[in-house]
């Protein structure tokens, strides 16, 4: 607490004290200059920024004309000055985006008649000083007539901006180093496009950042959504494609005005204004595959399913019962258009209100909501089990409120000065949102117990006896050697999951029923090509899910986002000197991110909940060996009628044994479980739990330690309880160790705060903008101490004031030519108190020191730094692993174990980050600009892990374990450019940057960590982007509008994401055929390896060329303009081929010429549209003369095609072969082998042959779309 109010008082005193910042919120301004026809100064005119009706702002012209409206909310403004004596003038369409300032100048014409009004529409500048070069912002007229429907494809249309196949890289940063807002809202998940129709604008901001952002290494893509029309206008768009893939869209938008009421003058005064949008999607392959999808035949699938084991005669004559599907051909297939059961539905909904309550007050609410209900298509398993694919639902709301109060009057002086302090307001905004996911087999949800359920079994049982002696009594007899010898096993088979009951039932046709050697009970059933419950089939051939798998189980997540946004503004005048723009704020989120998931299927040889259960009933049921009795002619004794002399038993009576109950052996869920059949808790009845039905079980019939199963756990969850109910009140990291009974988890709750303060000033010609933003991250959560350790270790400075004379070093006082014995407590000079001490052995009674580490830092028992710890196991511990000296031996299981001797708080991260950037004109056109960056984005990805991680550590193997510890990560931004206008309708910008990202996550180990090596992430990559963008912007002129944008850019690093090291190994598990595991190999585990990102392409050229007609413009055709309102829109698009790694042997990672040192293809792609309006109002009926004109309604008519050429684009080859479609293993040497030795060797080479085919490794083919639009 006492870091945190330091840290929030830091925050305050750089707010409110420093001057150094520039931000207009994330809303901008309109200024400009009010002159006559003399180009003479008006004072005192009235400037009002009026969108939808509604007056946002207004303000008076001081003694040089001169005004500024701020803060505006990004969006449409008509501009309305008024002067008495002069005719109004509105400038319609003027385009405010996030924190930029926008020039609007008028020069008022006398007029006798005061009613004239005198309307002008806003032309974008071609160079803006006020941010030159440093974002892109698309239009909505602009993007209504793109080939594109995303937020992702809009964007990248801009310079330096690189579309891949997870999303947008900016300036050569990682995808996840984009940041979008919408509405002034961070958005968190892929819900950023709006609905079609409601999108003002698009800004892209690839470098230059204003410290009001933060929080992205790339850059940043700000949305905005139309404001309300002053008259009620909508629009219905209807889409459908005609390509065979099955794509719909039906969409609607509305805006208008709510509540109106006359101002002094009698003029309509809008003061609530509304936008609706609401859309919905349906498609059966929204991302087809180039080329068509292998799909088997439907009578071949069917007969799959029916039959999904056969009997295969072996060379010696006996039968063996396989998998179907290991003998299908490449005839069984055919190619299909669009992938199988690739269903998607999207509803999307957008809104905005916005009230004016008062001249100087507004109040903006909006919302959004995004629903997607799609199926999870993967080709594992779309050839064999295309019907069973999971199903995913997301429901992402999100809703805000922003309150803006204004201080100002106006700018003309009363007092012939200017004020000190003009135009100040200020802005507070709320907002939320939240994701819900949910991942399940739709027709099981969320009963776990469904999930590989085939049916029930009953199995028979008889006891074993045979001649021996009871151990009690030494009586010679028929001793019964057990109780329960399984004989005979009947399946009852369930329709739950039809297809899997086929694979036990085809097994039992053939077998005649399960009386064999090795099929006479469940776990000799499982070991067969049957299935038993909770069993999945195993794959084909390892390629493919076999006929009837599904999903094992069951997840879902519950985040929600809170943040709380305060911005304010005022101009301060100094008598001497430039007026500053001063803006400061403050912004603070709060995340919570919960889940849950339960896994009850898994494959063959893979726990699964029901052999869990099986194996948790029953054993607390013994033979009471202590009380043996003896059956002597039909008649039962006991051992102390034995004992007594009451009998004496023959060797040829019989000995048997009760059954007794160990309590302490029993099960929660057998005593569970017996209580809901109505037994006793203590008895010994022998339950079988393949006997009932998948509704007797539930999850709470468990202990949290059951189904945490020692790390192989059948539930992983985090905000949740261990049975998936919602987690209440607040639950400590400690409670996990100490709640036995419950095991609880925490959500996690980073929170994060920002703070920034700004001075946009000019002095003479230079225009300069710079300021300070302080970010402060919390991971709030615990992490180790020591990430080598996972228990409390001791430093030299802490083992020395114990005066531990059983620490001894004797290697080191054997170098000082001492006896081995005086190395007690004797340590190299250039080892520090704060140095770990490592051991041979805690247990040991005599413990010798073996070395030291610092941090990352090994070194010798002489002080002497080393690469490779390893060392220090083989040269000083005979090659066991060494140890850190421990503060105690109490391990996390025992009782008195006290969490906080291995766990601490996380510190919280405080950065700062200047920004500094200014511009000033060469020339009436032409503009030098310049900016220098720091920016820091929190970790986005492996922070969260949980107490179970490190209670099940040494039990979770090659698994990467997330790492609370990663710190923010950091880009150093430098940038120059150039504008020059080259005619009254064209520009070209230049810039050159240089971009430095330090402290990215990557995949690291842990070597030697206590007790065991592991594999986590840490902030150990970094990269560097350099290159240039060239800019060519076109204005319409004629029918043609052109802009190319071209970027050259060298993008190096030591990896491309955040597992990249990890040699293909995911997110999941550690790769020990990765590069990190090549570097630990040859001893370098710290090495930094830099190449090429798998983002470096060199030369990237996105064009947008619109040609257009107006009305009454076109080719004649009988005194007819044919296309009189229409036009076509092409966005071209090439890339230079981006890097992969070449390798020496086909699934093997053998580098060739090192990493990421080949090329892939050029790529090509141009999509287009085709569109034309037709005003059916004025085709209908023409308006009369005198007659008030009526609202047009107007249909336009599009095609959108994607990849109009068809183009096959490379995206990804097999680092052998060099080929999208065939890794070469099945010509190598190793792949005929193994090929040999398949059970079909045909149909291993044609499945393998299929599965080569990834769309992925190619673009999207040829897409059509037609629809119509209806405005009004």
């Amino acid at each position: 607490m006492q870091n945190m109010a330091r840290t929030l008082r830091y925050l305050f005193v750089l707010l409110f004290v420093g001057i150094a910042g520039q931000v207009f919120a994330q809303g901008g301004a309109i200024v400009g200059k009010v002159t006559d026809k003399n180009n003479d100064a008006v004072i005192g005119a009235v400037v009002q920024a009026i969108q939808g009706g509604i007056t946002k702002a207004g303000i008076t012209t001081d003694e040089e004309g001169n005004y500024e409206i701020k803060p505006l909310d990004p969006g449409r403004y008509d501009v309305k000055i008024t002067y008495v004596g002069f005719k109004e003038q509105t400038t319609t369409g003027v385009i405010i985006s996030p924190d930029k300032t926008t020039r609007v100048n008028a020069t008022l014409s006398p007029s006798t008649d005061l009613v004239e009004v005198e309307k002008i529409a806003y032309r974008v500048p071609l160079i803006d000083p006020y941010s030159p070069g440093t974002s892109t912002v698309r239009t909505a007229e602009e993007i209504e007539k793109m080939p594109t429907r995303s937020t992702e494809g809009v964007a990248a249309t801009t310079a330096g901006v690189l579309s891949t196949g997870e999303g947008l890289s900016i300036a050569g940063a990682r995808t996840e180093g984009t940041l979008y807002i919408i509405d002034g809202v961070q958005v968190r998940g892929g819900a950023n496009t709006l609905t079609q129709g409601t999108v003002d604008q698009i800004q892209v901001l690839t470098s230059g950042l204003p410290a009001r952002y933060g929080d992205a290494l790339g850059g940043v893509i700000n949305v905005t959504s139309k404001g309300p029309s002053p008259k009620l206008r909508g629009g219905v768009t209807l889409e459908h494609s005609v390509d065979g893939y099955n794509h719909n869209l039906a969409s609607i938008n509305l805006s208008g005005p709510i509540y109106s009421r006359k101002d002094s003058n009698g003029q309509k005064d809008t003061r609530i204004g509304f936008m609706l949008g609401a859309e919905v999607w349906y498609d059966e392959d929204r991302r087809p595959s180039y080329g068509g999808n292998y799909a088997l035949k439907e009578d071949v699938l069917r007969r799959l399913e029916q039959n999904p084991i056969v009997g295969v005669t072996t060379p010696t004559g006996a039968v063996q019962y396989r998998y179907a599907t290991e003998f299908v051909r490449a005839e069984d297939f055919e190619v299909r258009k669009k992938r199988q059961n690739a269903e998607v539905a999207e509803i999307r909904l957008n809104s905005r209100v916005d009230f004016k309550l008062t001249d100087q007050l507004n109040i903006s609410a909006g919302g959004r909501l995004n629903y997607l209900d799609y199926t999870e298509w993967t080709r594992s398993w779309s050839y064999f089990t295309p019907d069973a694919q999971p199903v995913r639902k997301t429901i992402n709301p999100m809703g805000y409120v922003r309150l803006t109060q204004r201080f100002n009057k106006g700018n003309a002086p009363t007092d012939g000065k200017k004020p000190l302090i003009s135009n100040a307001y200020y802005t507070l905004q709320f907002d939320y949102q939240k994701d819900y996911t949910t991942r399940e087999d739709p027709n099981h949800k969320r009963n776990l117990f469904k999930y590989g359920y085939v049916g029930k079994f009953y199995t028979d049982y008889m006891p074993i006896y045979q001649f021996g002696q009871d151990t009690l009594s030494k009586k010679t007899g028929i001793v019964m050697f057990a109780e329960r010898i399984p004989t005979r096993t009947t399946f009852e088979r369930s329709e739950i999951n039809p297809v899997l009951a086929n694979y036990t039932s085809s097994l039992q046709n053939f077998l005649g029923g399960f009386n064999g050697v090795y099929t006479t009970d469940i776990p000799a059933l499982a070991g067969t090509s049957a299935l038993v419950n909770g069993q999945l089939p195993s794959t084909s051939y390892n390629l493919f899910n076999n006929v009837g798998s599904a999903l094992g189980g069951y997840s879902y997540a519950n985040n929600d986002q809170f943040a709380v946004t305060v911005d304010a503004s005022f101009d301060l005048q100094p008598a001497k000197g430039p007026k500053h723009a001063i803006g400061f704020g403050l912004y603070y989120q709060q995340r919570i991110e919960r889940s849950f998931g339960a896994t009850g299927a898994r494959a063959t040889g893979n726990p699964n909940i029901w052999q869990y259960m099986r194996q948790l009933t029953n054993r607390h049921i013994a033979l009471d060996n202590s009380n043996p009795v003896f059956i002597v002619g039909g008649t039962r004794y006991s051992y102390n009628d034995v004992r007594n002399g009451v009998i004496a038993p023959s060797p040829y009576d019989t000995i048997v044994y009760s059954r007794i109950a160990r309590d302490t052996a029993q099960s929660v869920f057998d005593a569970n479980l017996r209580s809901k059949l109505g037994l006793a808790k203590n008895s010994t009845d022998y339950i079988n739990v393949d006997e009932y039905d998948p509704e007797m079980f539930t999850l709470d019939m468990f202990s949290a330690d059951e189904l945490l199963n020692s790390g192989s756990g059948f539930v992983g969850y985090q905000g949740y309880t261990y049975t998936g109910a919602r987690q209440k009140g607040q639950v400590n990291f400690n409670d996990f160790f100490t709640d036995r009974a419950n095991r609880p988890i925490g959500s996690y709750r980073p929170n994060y705060i920002a703070g920034y303060i700004m001075d946009n000033f000019q002095f003479k010609d230079l225009m300069f903008n710079v300021g300070v933003r302080v970010d402060r991250f919390d991971a709030n959560t615990k992490m180790l101490k020591d990430p080598y350790s996972l228990y409390g270790v001791n430093t030299i400075g802490e083992a020395r004031s114990r005066g531990d004379v059983t620490l001894v070093n004797s290697t080191y006082a054997t170098t000082l030519g001492k006896a081995a014995s005086e190395g007690s407590n004797l340590h190299p000079g250039n080892i520090g108190d704060d140095y770990v001490v490592y051991v041979n052995s805690n247990t040991a009674q005599n413990r010798t020191v073996v070395g030291y580490r610092q941090g990352d830092d090994w070194y010798d028992p002489n002080g002497k730094f080393i690469e490779d710890p390893r060392t220090l196991s083989t040269l000083y511990n005979n090659g066991r692993d060494i140890q850190p000296l421990l503060v105690n031996t109490v391990q996390m299981n025992d009782a008195n174990y006290d969490p906080n001797t291995s766990f601490t708080d996380y510190k919280p991260q405080v950065n700062v980050m200047p920004r500094v950037s200014f511009s000033f004109p060469i020339s009436d056109v032409a503009l030098f600009y310049a900016h220098y960056d720091v920016v820091v984005q929190r970790p986005d990805v492996a922070m969260f892990a949980s107490p179970a991680d490190y209670y099940y550590f040494s039990t979770l193997g090659t698994n990467l374990i997330n790492n609370p510890g990663l710190k923010p990560q950091r880009l150093f931004d430098y940038e120059v450019g150039f504008q020059q206008q080259l005619s009254q309708r064209s520009a070209l910008t230049l810039t050159a940057f240089y971009k430095e990202r330090k402290d990215m996550i990557q995949v690291r180990p842990y070597l030697y960590a206590y007790p065991r090596t592991y594999y986590t992430y840490g902030n150990r990559d970094f990269s560097t982007t350099k290159g240039m963008t060239l800019k060519y912007d076109m204005r319409r002129t004629g029918n043609l509008r052109l802009d190319v944008a071209y970027t050259l850019q060298f993008a190096e690093g030591t990896g491309s994401s955040a597992t990249s090291g990890n040699g293909g190994g995911g997110d999941r598990n550690y790769n020990g055929s990765g590069l990190l595991s090549n570097f630990i190999g040859a001893s370098l585990p710290n090495m930094r390896y830099v190449t090429f990102l798998d983002y470096d392409a060199r030369h990237n050229i996105v064009s947008t060329v619109d040609y257009r007609y107006g009305q009454s413009e076109g080719p004649v055709v009988g005194k007819s303009h044919i296309l009189e309102n229409a036009g076509v829109n092409f966005i071209f698009r090439t890339v230079s081929g981006q890097p992969y790694t070449r390798y020496a042997q086909p699934n093997q990672r053998f580098v060739v010429g090192g990493a990421n040192q080949s090329r892939l293809p050029w790529t090509y792609n141009l999509d287009m549209r085709i569109d034309k309006d037709f005003n059916l109002s004025k085709m209908l009926r023409k308006d009369k003369e005198g007659e008030a004109k009526r609202a047009d309604f107007v249909v336009n008519a599009f095609v959108l095609i994607n990849n109009l050429l068809n183009t096959r684009n490379i995206n990804n080859v097999n680092g052998y072969t060099s080929s999208p479609d065939d890794n070469g293993f099945l010509s190598h040497p190793i792949g005929v082998q193994e090929t040999r030795t398949q059970v079909d060797p045909q149909s291993y080479i044609d499945l393998y042959t299929i599965n080569q085919m990834n769309p992925n490794n190619l673009s999207l083919p040829r897409r059509i779309n037609v629809g119509l639009n209806f405005s009004f």
